[in-house]
């Protein structure tokens, strides 16, 4: 659904925005879904040069967080920075869910593809490292997070968040030194931003940091480094 800058500027957090945003979007001939504005940069090759790594880029609005809104349900930027080209991306296709996000099916026993089991095909280290486990987490969170469960194709800290596959991307880490504590108030105190890293086959593809829309707003300069 494309949408105008100056109605995106009108958002709000108390959600009324959102369900008008919604509404209109379930009743179109788009079709029910997830409200997201995408828009995609391909780098020059000095970029290429200079960081050795990216490809392009999308930076994705979602004017009303996530589906999983506990967790990430706030206004947000998520800038999804490819390793991998357009043409890798299009063959890396999965199995999907019915969900309103088509994320991939599970694990490798629900893909009838080899592709499709690559999304799953990673190697974790189980060990528990307890000054790296988030607090709180909930027993019945959805997906599941095992303490200690680090993708080992990672730099160290980023725990493996199983059932998180998207299709021409990969299946998500979160660098739990980042991350906020796994509870009923997480939303509320999603300020800075948090990285996430994506892999396919054991292969890094993505960086994806994500941040609040109010970490933008304000009328000084912000910066993070962690």
């Amino acid at each position: 659904m494309d949408l105008d800058t100056s109605d995106v500027q009108k958002l709000n957090t108390t959600g009324s925005f959102c369900q008008v945003l919604q509404t209109v979007l379930d009743t179109s001939s788009v079709g029910p879904g997830p409200i997201h504005i995408l828009h995609t940069y391909n780098f020059e090759d000095n970029v290429k040069e200079i960081t050795g790594i990216f490809d392009h880029m999308n930076i994705d609005f979602n004017p009303c967080g996530h589906h999983d809104e506990i967790f990430f349900g706030r206004p947000h930027y998520d800038m999804h920075m490819y390793i991998v080209t357009e043409y890798w991306r299009d063959i890396m296709q999965c199995d999907v869910t019915s969900c309103d996000y088509q994320d991939c099916k599970y694990d490798q026993s629900n893909q009838e593809t080899e592709v499709g089991k690559a999304f799953f095909d990673l190697d974790v280290c189980r060990e528990p490292f307890p000054n790296y486990i988030l607090d709180n987490i909930p027993p019945d969170a959805a997906p599941p997070i095992k303490p200690g469960s680090f993708n080992k194709s990672m730099p160290f800290g980023f725990l493996h968040l199983p059932h998180t596959g998207n299709p021409r991307s990969g299946i998500h880490s979160i660098n739990a030194l980042t991350a906020l504590q796994w509870n009923d108030t997480q939303v509320e105190r999603w300020t800075e931003p948090v990285l996430f890293m994506m892999s396919f086959d054991k292969l890094i593809t993505i960086y994806e940091p994500m941040v609040t829309v109010e970490f933008f707003q304000g009328s000084e300069a912000r910066d993070y480094t962690r």
